[in-house]
């Protein structure tokens, strides 16, 4: 009985079952392989650690939080005005993180899966949102009106995960995984095996 290993998904069936050389498992579309030979396994790329997912989130909160600080000191001493400068601060920041994302989860951290990617910064993002009550708190005691400042930063943050995901998936080539990593391979369209090829860059 000869057999076929998937370069993808490394599970091996029989040769007869395969239509082409789209796996019957996981549909992904394995590129000729010398007949039936199976493909070296030890030379397939590890996946990155939680360790790496967590260095690139740090550095990517680093960064933006430092950016936004200097906005919030340029307005204020523009204006003369803390409330103000932090209001410019707060809208910045949309930007800030897009900028700080696309640069260390595209440019620098090339092989992070971006599902997951998304899902770090989604539920890190949430000791953010925790710490927004201490600096509220500060503001108040300094005698600023905070009043709008929590509302704004809630829409500027899920705002920023929505627009990261919609250039992910619709203007890099690290395109968003699709829902489903069984298709039939038989009815599987091109573009659906293209994203489901990137899912594990």
């Amino acid at each position: 009985m000869i057999e076929r290993i998937c370069n993808k998904c490394i599970q091996t069936s029989e040769a007869e079952v395969w239509n082409n050389n789209l796996c019957p498992r996981c549909g992904y579309d394995n590129p000729l392989n010398n007949g039936n030979v199976l493909p070296d396994v030890s030379s397939i790329e590890e996946k990155p650690s939680n360790w790496t997912y967590f260095f690139a989130f740090t550095l990517f909160s680093f960064i933006s939080s430092i950016l936004t600080i200097v906005a919030i000191l340029i307005g204020t001493v523009m204006f003369s005005d803390d409330l103000i400068g932090i209001w410019i601060g707060s809208f910045v920041e949309l930007f800030t993180l897009l900028l700080v994302s696309y640069i260390v989860y595209i440019k620098v951290f090339k092989t992070l899966n971006m599902r997951t990617v998304w899902t770090w910064i989604f539920g890190l993002g949430f000791f953010r949102v925790v710490g927004w009550s201490n600096d509220l708190a500060m503001m108040r005691e300094m005698g600023l009106d905070t009043a709008g400042l929590f509302p704004t930063w809630v829409v500027v943050w899920f705002g920023f995960l929505y627009v990261f995901k919609y250039i992910i998936q619709n203007y890099t080539d690290r395109a968003w995984p699709v829902t489903n990593l069984t298709p039939n391979p038989v009815t599987q369209s091109e573009t659906t095996q293209q994203k489901v090829d990137k899912w594990n860059r």
